[in-house]
């Protein structure tokens, strides 16, 4: 390959060289390790005019990762066929042109273009396959708590309308480093069996998880009488939300926003009539 380079004389990773390997690697296929550059990338998708529909959450999760320095040279390859076409790596090139950032690649030249309807037949995995490969106990319920906690901090509190772009890096980073989303897992897990009438694992152990770091013990008795449903009174802030959560199905962040909503009624000693205990977003500051 280094007598092959002098002999066309350009650099590695170029458009130049990119358009040399296309047009040499017709008899039989070739692997480089190259830094896809924003020019690279913009190179290659400029020769790809028909590739399939852009997945934009996808693009903004590769390119978060990118730009932060968290793109890992995994050995899977950008593939490129042998007419020069893209067979496979259009997000991750379109991360790169986002994030303005050079990142370590697998390029493989010279497949059949006709493969590219063989492509990404395997299941992806996600954050949860991830840390059960790590032996993470509870895997999937830490994954989605640690999601929504990201989420959370990052629209200052008051939605999880970031969820969708954190990625399965950072996730990892924030169980390895994070004790308190194993003891949250742990608690939605254990009231699963009393709250899953009316509340996914994830939401219970999010609050938890939310709820804990204002005051750990009134947390995990507020939410266990909720889910549990003992002892509760009319107007008790407890009964009230139960009763809220049981009467339908409604989305994940109203449900949550109500449980917050219910616990500053707690944390004040006021009753709650179920007229007043409301379910909009944003989420409330908690006291």
């Amino acid at each position: 390959m280094t007598a092959l380079l002098k002999k066309v004389d350009v650099p590695i990773g170029t458009p130049a060289w990119f358009m040399h390997e296309v047009e040499t690697a017709q008899s039989e296929p070739r692997m480089h390790i190259v830094q896809l550059s924003p020019t690279l990338a913009k190179t290659i998708l400029d020769l790809n005019p028909n590739n399939r529909s852009v997945r934009n959450t996808k693009v903004i999760q590769y390119a978060s990762d990118m730009a932060a320095g968290k793109w890992a040279l995994n050995g899977e390859p950008v593939i490129i066929a042998k007419d020069g076409k893209l067979n496979d790596g259009q997000h991750r090139c379109l991360a790169v042109i986002d994030s303005n950032a050079t990142v370590p690649v697998m390029m493989l030249f010279g497949i059949d273009r006709d493969t590219r309807l063989t492509v990404d037949q395997g299941v992806v995995r996600g954050a949860a396959d991830f840390l059960g490969m790590e032996g993470v106990a509870n895997h999937a319920l830490v994954a989605a708590i640690a999601r929504m906690a990201i989420a959370y901090e990052h629209d200052h509190f008051t939605n999880l309308n970031f969820a969708n772009y954190v990625t399965s890096t950072v996730i990892r980073e924030r169980v390895a480093k994070d004790a308190l989303l194993a003891d949250a897992a742990t608690f939605g897990h254990t009231n699963y069996h009393y709250s899953k009438r009316f509340a996914a694992a994830s939401i219970i152990g999010f609050a938890y998880y939310v709820l804990t770091k204002i005051n750990r013990d009134e947390a995990r008795v507020f939410l266990e009488r909720v889910c549990r449903g003992d002892g509760l009174k009319i107007g008790d802030p407890a009964h009230t939300l139960r009763e809220k959560l049981l009467e339908g199905r409604m989305p994940r962040d109203r449900k949550i926003a109500m449980i917050f909503k219910a616990w500053n009624y707690h944390r004040r000693g006021m009753k709650v009539r179920a007229n007043n205990l409301s379910s909009t977003l944003p989420f409330p500051a908690l006291v």
